[in-house]
């Protein structure tokens, strides 16, 4: 089929990204789709609306690569990614958050390591992160009180350490769940939890 320069670029993009967070072995996910249609909407797990890429969903698939650190540059109409129960490691790249207009992030159940990094308050639309089941080690970032839509974050079973900001309690309306459970947080809760008015659920 003809496509738009954006199209081209978009399938380039997912690609890459593809071929990045598979470690280059386009067989080992379900493939199915993916290299079979000339339309990269029919892909295996790509959801498009007119024809930009809104959600990936590559959930259980053997990801056994990284996450690429141009991913915000070429994916960046995406409202929702879901690379849930793979094996990705390294770190998370600053440029995650480029992707600004996700509603939802869950990269649970891999085994990335290192920070959860500053340039998360980019992400003003986000409501649903989840980093559960990995091995990241850092301090929670103070700017994670600046998601001003963020309803339910999920950082338990990790190897996070220090206290939680203060800054969580700019959350105080949005905020419904907060799961830090099996990390190695200060025992102590910031007075600023007390704030969380819409919070039904503390782990």
């Amino acid at each position: 089929g003809w496509y738009t320069e954006e199209r081209i670029l978009q399938q380039y993009s997912l690609l890459m990204f593809y071929l990045t967070t598979s470690n280059g072995t386009i067989d080992t996910i379900d493939s199915r789709r993916w290299l079979d249609s000339d339309d990269e909407c029919y892909w295996h797990g790509v959801d498009c609306n007119g024809g930009i890429a809104v959600g990936l969903n590559l959930t259980s698939n053997n990801l056994n690569g990284i996450i690429p650190s141009d991913i915000g540059i070429l994916l960046n109409g995406l409202l929702s990614l879901d690379l849930s129960d793979n094996s990705m490691a390294g770190s998370l790249p600053p440029e995650i958050f480029a992707l600004t207009k996700l509603t939802m992030l869950d990269l649970s159940k891999n085994e990335l390591v290192g920070d959860i990094p500053t340039t998360i308050n980019k992400v003003q639309s986000l409501m649903k992160l989840d980093f559960s089941e990995n091995q990241l080690s850092s301090t929670i970032p103070t700017e994670i009180g600046m998601l001003g839509s963020i309803k339910t974050i999920n950082l338990a079973h990790n190897n996070m350490i220090g206290s939680i900001p203060s800054e969580i309690g700019l959350l105080g309306s949005t905020l419904i769940e907060f799961d830090g459970r099996n990390n190695a947080f200060s025992y102590k809760l910031p007075t600023e939890m007390g704030h969380l008015s819409a919070l039904g659920e503390l782990h």
